[in-house]
């Protein structure tokens, strides 16, 4: 009956010690991925942004982020990819 008792107490720690083992954090998930950085670049025209200026930033890898139609002064396009 000792030995019964005794088995079933070892299994029990067993089963808490894996369970503990599972809440416990791991290296890799404190790895944290690189950041992202970016470079900006800003077009200001006095006339209407041409299709095939616009065209060609991104044909080099550039996103437009915001553009700001002002024809009482100057319009601005800001546009931005990823650093290299």
């Amino acid at each position: 009956m000792r030995k019964s008792t005794f088995a079933l107490a070892l299994l029990f720690v067993v089963v808490v010690w894996i369970g503990l083992q599972g809440n416990q954090p791991r290296a890799a998930d404190n790895v944290k991925p690189p950041l992202q950085k970016w470079e900006y670049y800003i077009l200001e025209s006095n006339l209407n942004f041409k299709d095939a200026d616009l065209n060609s930033k991104g044909d080099k890898g550039w996103e437009i982020v915001s553009i700001d139609l002002n024809p009482q002064t100057h319009n601005t396009a800001v546009f931005k990819r990823p650093k290299q």
